[in-house]
């Protein structure tokens, strides 16, 4: 006979499902201000490469307003998911796929 485990009906801890939210956008949008900034430097000399530096400033800033969104909840930072947006935007960096992409105005 085998047996089977019973799966929890316990709820997930809402404060646990916030920090892993806020702590996925905060890699996401780090890994976006890496891509913004690479592109610009890619692409300074063409019409492109100004509005690409606005955006890497806007999305810095967005990044900055969320660092303090989570300090004021007391939402530790996990570093290991930060590290993994990093090495994922560096990885999807190597493609020349980001150099060529069109580019929204």
């Amino acid at each position: 006979m085998t047996r089977i485990a019973k799966h929890s009906a316990r709820a997930p801890d809402p404060g646990r499902m916030l920090s892993v939210y806020l702590n996925d956008h905060l890699a996401g949008s780090g890994a976006g201000v890496a891509l913004f900034c690479r592109m610009s430097q890619t692409h300074t000399a063409t019409p492109a490469g100004r509005r690409l530096t606005e955006l890497a400033a806007e999305v810095t800033e967005d990044r900055e307003s969320l660092r303090e969104i989570m300090t004021a909840l007391d939402v530790p930072l996990m570093h290991h998911r930060i590290l993994l947006g990093i090495l994922a935007e560096r990885r999807g960096g190597s493609s020349s796929m980001a150099a060529s992409s069109p580019v929204p105005h």
